[in-house]
Formats: structure tokens, sequence, C-alpha cells
């Protein structure tokens, strides 16, 4: 089975031994699915970041991600990958510049 274009990813670290990949998370196709990422052990084990956001009506959560220092050395180390397609180190980029422009101006150092 094969995702979507455009699915909902988590990620997870490379498998090991045989294992599926991507991997569905429900019976509908255009939901989530979770997708296996070289280095994604530093994602999912790095610092974490955690702040008050406000959606667009006004609703306010509380966002727990990856901080946003670990976030942009995975982006750029992965833009450096030569066997990575160029589409997805150039957008690499893009969200490496964007996050790293946003936590320098808009976040403050917890």
């Amino acid at each position: 089975m094969k995702p979507p274009t455009r699915p909902h990813m988590f990620l997870r670290p490379e498998a090991k031994d045989v294992d599926r990949h991507p991997l569905q998370t429900t019976d509908n196709e255009d939901e989530f699915w979770v997708a296996q990422a070289r280095r994604a052990n530093e994602l999912l084990d790095g610092s974490r970041f955690s702040a008050p956001v406000v959606s667009a009506s006004e609703a306010i959560a509380r966002m727990n991600t990856v901080d946003p220092e670990v976030f942009v050395e995975s982006k750029r180390w992965m833009a450096q990958q030569s066997d990575r397609e160029e589409e997805k180190r150039s957008r690499d980029l893009r969200q490496a510049d964007i996050v790293e422009e946003i936590a320098k101006t808009r976040l403050a150092k917890r």
C-alpha cells in the first residue's frame, strides 16, 4: 500500500530488521502514516519546546514539539545528503531557514 501524496506523517527511527515502511495507522489512507527517517532519534530524543499558541478562531492551546535548534540542525543535515531528492533538499533548507528566523525573532529563549 502506498501512502497518499501529502499524508500527515509521524517520524520513527529507521528499522533494524524487516519492518513495514511507512506504517499506516488507520484504515483511511488520507490520514496518519508513520515514516522512518534517518537520525529520527535526534528529533525524538532531543530537547523539547513548549509554548502557548492561538488558532485563527482564537482558541488557545499548548504546542509541545521539537526544540527549534534541534529541528534546524536536523533539516540542515538532511539537505546535505547527496542521496536525497533535490526537491526535498531544497525544502529542508527553506524549512530550516524559516524556523531559525522565527526562533531568533519571535520565540523567547527558555
